[in-house]
This record gives C-alpha cells, structure tokens and sequence, in this order.
C-alpha cells in the first residue's frame, strides 16, 4: 500500500507539477494516531515556513484549551479598544466584520521600530465594528493578529516568550527577525520584490515581517514531523470534547477550516466533521475523525513567485489519492 501511494504522489502530483528545482514538497500521513507515511518529493528541506497553520497550531489551539474564553468579549480583554459587542468566537470564525486584509508594512512603513504595535493597535481600534455583523464569513488576518494580542494580555508576555514556554513540539519555531540560524536548512518561499532578497528562513508574510517577524496569523516554521506531532495532539483534543470542533458557519469551526463548497481542498472523500487549515506558502493539514486519518502537506509553492498557482489545483488531488490509498 505505502509502495502504490508514494508512486501514485509522485506520478500524478509531483511530476506533474512544473516548479523550480528548488521545490520541494512533503506528504505525511497519521491514521489511527500513527505514522502512515512521511515522504519527500523534489529538493527535500528540514523546515517550511508553515504561513497561515500559525493561526491553527498557535492561536485556535490556545482558544481549545482555554475554551470558557470564547464567548468573550475582546474588549474585555485590551483596554486599548473601544468597547465591541465582537466576541473571540467571532475572530476564530472571521465573522468579526474586520477586513480580511491591511497591509500594515505598507501603510505605516515610516514608523520607528518600537512605534509600529502601537500604529498597528490603533489601526484596529478603529476597525473593530461596535456591534457584531450578521454575514457570512470572511477570511481575515485582522481577526487573529488580534486574538495575538489577547493571548500576549492573557498570558503577560509577547507571543514568541509564550510560545517559546508552551510549546512541547520540537521543531515548530518563529524566525525574528535576528534570525541567525542555519539557512540552508529551510525551503525558500520567495525572491521578494519590496524586502529585495531572496526569502530563506525568513517569514514570507509582510505584516509578519514589519511585527518583527512573530504573529498569531503566520510566522511559525515547522518540519514534517512537528506537524505530524501537531496532529497527534490536535486529534488527542478532538477525541477528549469533539464539541469544541464544531462548525460555527459554513467555512469555519472556531479557528480550523472545513470543507465547504465542491471545491474544497480537504478533497471529495473528508467528511463533513473534518477540520484543517492552508498556508499560503503550499502547507496543510487535514483531519478526518470518521475515518481517524490526518494529511499534512508542506511545500514551498511560493518560490520563486508567490503568483505560481500551479500547485493550488493538487491540493485536493493528494488528499484524494491518499484517502484512496489508506481507506477505500
């Protein structure tokens, strides 16, 4: 079985991809809670820049443990915004009514260093709606760069001295921006033409970057097995209060994604109970507790140009495979 899937991904995935030589991609694959398969295609790489699964493995995980918090005020929480009849549970299921999109690097680019959270602080205050909308859902980095500074009020430190203390997972990390570590350990994301360098374990999101490259919607690097490990706990979580997964809407469950729409990365075969999470640099993960079968997916699809979609129609197609070559 392993023998078929890893030519199955290779042939109909992997070949098929047209990426620089510095591709790389990795499947892993968790079924009943144990390792299935763990694979590299292409140059093969010790970390990924893990992009938008921060806003899974950092802040919706914090908000599944500390769940009493959810229903929430956030102006509770940071006496610095005006008071809001937004909840928590609206920012982990962008249904807050903030804009999916600042880009603050750009805006408030000639602000000191140590000025730019405050800059930042009172951008949101201002965007916060008074009262929470009635529409649907839509996908913010706003909302969790927010719930960032819940965790880092709640938790009296910044978020990477919490992490740093939390975490039990080797291998999950943010690069700041002082970074000295080994590059040539990382998958490159991008050639970027405002920072005019090559990205190499540095975060490729510009609001990351411009907040010292640390936030609760992306930053975290990680290898395939740290996400791996990341699954066992998330599925450990889900089998102990499944309730706490429940979809809100029809995109969100409290921070994680489902499969929404006939085009949903999850694939055809994930169950309506799935939960998962995308980043934009070519990463996911996918769990399915019908079937107990978790997929992680890491690449570096961005690099050289984060314009290269190619790879965003194979999404599905590995889970597909995978699902085909594990349970039917």
């Amino acid at each position: 079985m392993q023998k078929k899937l890893i030519t199955r991904l290779k042939t109909e995935v992997f070949d098929e991809l047209k990426q620089d030589k510095l591709f790389g991609l990795q499947v892993g694959v968790l079924k009943n809670g144990k390792t299935l398969l763990k694979e590299s295609f292409g140059k093969d790489y010790s970390f990924f820049d893990l992009a938008s699964m921060t806003k899974a493995i950092l802040t919706a995980d914090y908000f599944v443990r500390h769940s009493n918090l959810r229903v929430k005020k956030v102006s509770d929480f940071l006496p610095w915004l005006k008071k809001s009849n937004v909840r928590i549970s609206d920012l982990l299921n962008h249904s807050s009514g903030l804009r999916a999109h600042i880009k603050f690097f750009d805006v408030l680019k000639d602000l000191p260093t140590d000025e730019r959270l405050i800059g930042i602080k009172k951008i949101l205050r201002d965007e916060l709606p008074k009262e929470k909308p009635r529409s649907k859902p839509l996908y913010s980095d706003l909302d969790f760069i927010l719930l960032g500074f819940v965790i880092e009020e709640l938790e009296g430190c910044d978020l990477e001295n919490y992490f740093e203390r939390e975490n039990e997972i080797s291998g999950l990390h943010f690069n700041s921006l002082s970074f000295k570590g080994k590059k040539n350990n990382y998958a490159p994301t991008e050639v970027c033409p405002w920072r005019e360098k090559y990205l190499v374990g540095e975060v490729l999101d510009g609001n990351t970057h411009f907040m010292g490259g640390v936030a609760a919607h992306a930053g975290l690097f990680g290898s395939l097995d740290s996400v791996l490990d990341y699954g066992k706990k998330l599925r450990s979580q889900y089998k102990k209060n499944p309730k706490l997964f429940k979809a809100k809407n029809k995109e969100w469950a409290s921070g994680f994604m489902v499969p929404s729409g006939r085009t949903t990365t999850a694939g055809k075969y994930f169950s309506k109970k799935s939960i998962g999470h995308l980043g934009f640099t070519g990463t996911s993960f996918w769990y399915d507790p019908e079937k107990d079968l978790l997929i992680v997916v890491l690449s570096n699809r961005t690099y050289p140009d984060r314009e290269n979609s190619d790879f965003n129609k194979f999404r599905p197609m590995i889970q597909n495979i995978v699902y085909e070559e594990t349970i039917l």
